[in-house]
């Protein structure tokens, strides 16, 4: 009998007979180096799930939990048909078996792609601070006119996703996440309206006369806005994913990510 490759099978969200995994997770194993039997379970549960809800495609993500990525080293993997963007672990942020542990120094993650299609930015982390840090962004600065994007936790309030043109932005303020816990937050943008939803509570954006699409030039980074001050954030990062497609799934996707990569870290 032939052996089967990893690059044959089903691949439209349901499992692979072989492995019982499905064919894109199993070759993210490959790449990754992952070995852990439950991590690749929760991993291809995840990757079926979010095919299932037609978002694959769009989709690139950063499994942060040890077991779920390479684990060591600098290289922080990505998985998604968005295509590859490979992060580079920066200043010496160290693996752990919830997520990334970022100090609040001078920590943070770099793609090498500006990734500036993306609609939604999903984000789970423990915060650990009290100040102004970015978990994620991209954006240009130059006096008073910014392009691009940031998730941000400010202070003892709940995070901030902000979409800029010039002064636009926009927050959610009735989340608090500065507890020592696990949250769950996506900001979300259609270049019309803006939202942001933090454990799958939702609030509306405000000054957004104009909102943006998000045209910085410069790459993606994971727990610090590296350009014009650094800004890193104090904070356990688990996972961070983008899409390139404006979808109000996003609670599905919270949900999703809770019971399969997320199962232990006590999301709400």
């Amino acid at each position: 009998m032939p052996s089967l490759s990893l690059n044959v099978g089903l691949n439209n969200g349901r499992k692979l007979p072989f492995g019982g995994f499905d064919a894109d997770a199993a070759a993210y194993f490959v790449t990754s180096g992952v070995t852990d039997a439950t991590a690749k379970q929760q991993i291809s549960d995840f990757v079926v799930g979010v095919k299932a809800l037609g978002l694959y495609n769009n989709m690139v993500c950063w499994p942060l939990r040890s077991t779920q990525n390479a684990g060591t080293g600098t290289t922080a993997y990505s998985l998604g048909g968005l295509g590859t963007f490979n992060g580079t672990l920066t200043n010496g942020p160290t693996w752990g078996t919830d997520g990334v542990d970022f100090d609040g120094s001078n920590d943070y993650i770099i793609t090498g792609n500006s990734l500036n299609t993306a609609k939604v930015i999903y984000v789970s982390y423990k915060n650990r601070g009290s100040t102004l840090a970015a978990v994620c962004g991209n954006y240009n600065f130059n006096g008073t006119n910014e392009t691009g994007y940031e998730l941000l936790h400010n202070g003892s309030n709940s995070p901030e996703m902000r979409f800029y043109t010039t002064t636009n932005n926009g927050r959610l303020s009735s989340v608090n996440c500065n507890n020592g816990n696990f949250h769950f937050a996506m900001g979300i943008t259609d270049n019309t309206a803006s939202q942001i939803s933090v454990d799958g509570t939702t609030g509306t954006f405000t000054n957004l006369t104009n909102p943006p699409r998000l045209d910085s030039t410069l790459n993606f980074a994971i727990g610090a806005r590296p350009f014009s001050g650094l800004i890193p954030i104090n904070a356990i990062i688990s996972f961070v994913a983008i899409m390139d497609l404006y979808t109000t799934q996003f609670d599905s996707v919270r949900t999703l990510y809770k019971t399969t990569m997320g199962t232990g870290l006590g999301l709400p």
